[in-house]
């Protein structure tokens, strides 16, 4: 897996995104407000779509595709991060507060 940290050193920043909707529990949410995710092009041509504080990172062949991406990460650590029936590390629990509080829930 790419490390988010050497992205942003390695390839020049080709502009940003932004992430407005999640789904969560089967429902599209709202984002109160708009995840930012920078877009790198690789060697190859390849989209990255990165954001560090949200640790999402995403590496596809186009804008809809790295989206849709983005949105999955975000729901799937939003889902392993909240959930108390889990053991989970002190991170993973800041992780989890943050992104509940990034939703309209």
């Amino acid at each position: 897996m790419l490390d988010t940290i050497a992205v942003g050193e390695k390839e020049r920043e080709q502009g940003v995104v932004f992430l407005y909707e999640v789904p969560i529990l089967d429902e599209i949410k709202n984002l109160k407000n708009p995840i930012p995710l920078k877009i790198v092009i690789d060697e190859n041509n390849s989209l990255i779509l990165v954001n560090n504080g949200y640790s999402i990172l995403v590496v596809c062949n186009n804008l809809v595709e790295g989206l849709q991406e983005a949105a999955l990460q975000f729901a799937d650590d939003f889902m392993d991060c909240t959930d108390n029936s889990l053991p989970t590390t002190q991170d993973a629990r800041e992780l989890g507060e943050k992104l509940r509080g990034s939703v309209w829930l």
